[in-house]
Parts: C-alpha cells; sequence; structure tokens
C-alpha cells in the first residue's frame, strides 16, 4: 500500500500495520473534553494518542512574580503574544474558569485546569473540531 497525501503519491511504502495506526490516529476520538479536563490536566497528563500535542518553552530572564503577572493578565495576552487576539474572560482565573481567545486566527473555548501562582497555569480548550 502506497501513502496518499493529499493526491501525491510518496514514495516511501508503508504496511498494512502502519496504515492501520496511521488511520487509528487520524480518527482517533480519544476522552471527551470533560475527561482530558478532570483525569489529564488537571493530574498533569497527556493523552498520548492525541491528533494534535503541544508544547513549548522559554527562558525569560525576569523575577518568576513579574512573568506570572504577565501570564495570569489573559486579556493583556495580545501584547505579549501577537498571535493571539479577542481574548474574553468570563470571571478571573480560579480553576475551571472559562475564557476564549483566536489563536492564529482559530477561535479557542479554553477552561483553567491548574492555578499554582509563581509556577503553573494549565487550561484545555477546543478549536472547531478539536
Amino acid at each position: 500500500m502506497f501513502v496518499y497525501c493529499w493526491g501525491t503519491v510518496l514514495r516511501k511504502q508503508v504496511s498494512d500495520k502502519e496504515t492501520s495506526m496511521m488511520l487509528r490516529r487520524i480518527f482517533y476520538r480519544g476522552p471527551s473534553r470533560q475527561v482530558l479536563h478532570e483525569e489529564y490536566a488537571k493530574k498533569g497528563r497527556i493523552d498520548e494518542l492525541a491528533p494534535i500535542i503541544s508544547s513549548s518553552d522559554i527562558v525569560i530572564n525576569a523575577p518568576v512574580d513579574r512573568v506570572w503577572a504577565l501570564l495570569v493578565d489573559l486579556p493583556a495576552w495580545p501584547a505579549i503574544m501577537p498571535f493571539v487576539r479577542d481574548v474574553r474572560l468570563e470571571s478571573g482565573i480560579p480553576v475551571d474558569a472559562w475564557f476564549s481567545f483566536r489563536l492564529f486566527g482559530f477561535p479557542i473555548r479554553a477552561q483553567v485546569a491548574v492555578v499554582q501562582p509563581n509556577r503553573e497555569l494549565t487550561w484545555t480548550g477546543r478549536s472547531l473540531w478539536f
């Protein structure tokens, strides 16, 4: 079997097992958003089968409390992250608070999962079909 990508035949031949795994990953439904929020995000777990997993790190040469103040000021995110727009916060940022924003133009509806001042801000979100 050959792998097709938007109508283009790729040169690599793959086994039926690889094809099956690829199709399962593409059509993976995974746990509900609520389960991901409660059982994964709040407990520091990641759904390793998810079609999209994103993570990033950055070193910032500034005091932790100053960085934290910027991070938890969600409406100010566009000033420090130009790819974020239209941040709307329904309340403060306690655990389970809802907020929304646009990331690279895509709408995201998110819920705060973990707030550990000066250490961690974790949220789960949904955009389009993800």
